[in-house]
């Protein structure tokens, strides 16, 4: 039967071309003929029963050795459900559709761009769809790194203000250690609400990327026809544009919220038999443009190539200079 997808030639160590029907089988047998219609290579006995079907009788066969079958692999081979399966190889610029010669003779008889798909790739090859998918993938690559070491600053902001917590109980002897663990439980609270944000969204994100990585798997089965490939990248790119859509939601979200203790100035204040250490809250980063920094210093060798940032408790700035292979840090206090 014909399939969906573009007609690769199947060769075993022998360098011969194998049967389709028996590789289903996990068998290696040379092929003798090649169905055009069934766009498949078949061994002598497994031809017999192919002739023995009343429906491929009529097909076209080939011998292997034909110069026809790599021309063959040029043609498009997804069906069109429209007009009795006849061959997806046409495109309409103007619309930016592909189609079968009829759909375009009743769909786009008025359109002045109407190419036909071999030949439009063979003088023109189009790079758009590889483009487009390389560019996607990246995107997602990006979106998951940013939520991965989000992911890690929450956890080590966690520990820290924690730390602080700790350090502000150890002052206050044995009364003080409940309220402590009181605020290590507030904190924690607030960190889960966050980190489960966080998971939350990157489980979300790893759902589209699947998605995309099916449409990509779709289009890169058919990377040595360049014309079933620009027809799978046309025939996906509603589901394409909704991947990209979905990036950019994502990368509008709004990151940066961290938990943040402080401590209470009352807290000797004994309420009961209960001391209020002080309150957690979730803190979101907030920046004062305060002027240009020159970082560059008489021993850099090369243009400053910035590769990471990291902001101090005391309010210095720490950053990577990937090129210089350096560590950088700025005070602004200085300024």
């Amino acid at each position: 039967m014909a399939s969906n997808s573009a007609p690769e030639l199947a060769y075993d160590e022998g360098n011969y071309i194998t049967c389709s029907a028996c590789k289903e089988q996990d068998k290696n047998t040379a092929a003798d003929n090649y169905c055009v219609d069934c766009q498949d290579c078949y061994c002598s006995e497994c031809l017999k029963l192919h002739e023995t079907l009343p429906a491929l009788k009529s097909h076209k066969l080939l011998d292997t050795d034909d110069d026809k079958i790599c021309q063959l692999k040029m043609i498009p081979t997804k069906k069109c459900e429209k007009h009795n399966y006849k061959a997806v190889d046409m495109f309409c610029k103007n619309h930016d559709e592909v189609g079968c010669a009829t759909c375009m003779a009743t769909d786009h008889r008025t359109c002045k761009d109407v190419l036909y798909i071999p030949e439009m790739i063979r003088t023109s090859p189009d790079k758009e769809c590889q483009e487009s998918i390389a560019a996607l993938e990246k995107q997602f690559y990006e979106l998951l790194d940013r939520f991965k070491k989000e992911d890690s600053d929450l956890e080590t902001n966690k520990q820290t203000e924690i730390d602080k917590i700790n350090s502000y109980a150890k002052e206050i002897e044995n009364k003080i250690k409940q309220a402590a663990e009181d605020a290590s439980s507030q904190v924690e609270k607030r960190y889960q609400k966050l980190k489960s944000s966080v998971k939350e969204n990157t489980v979300a994100i790893k759902e589209k990327f699947d998605d995309f990585e099916v449409i990509k798997e779709c289009i890169g089965a058919t990377t040595q026809n360049k014309s079933q490939a620009f027809v799978s990248f046309k025939l996906n790119k509603g589901k394409i544009a909704a991947s990209k859509q979905a990036c950019e939601e994502f990368s509008h979200i709004e990151l940066g919220q961290r938990v943040q203790f402080t401590l209470d100035p009352n807290y000797k204040i004994l309420i009961g038999n209960l001391i209020i250490l002080g309150n957690v809250r979730i803190q979101p980063y907030s920046f004062v443009h305060k002027g240009s920094f020159d970082i560059r210093l008489p021993s850099d060798k090369f243009s400053i190539d910035i590769h990471g940032s990291c902001i101090l408790s005391n309010g210095s700035i720490i950053l990577a200079d990937n090129k210089n292979n350096n560590i950088k840090m700025v005070d602004d206090k200085s300024r």
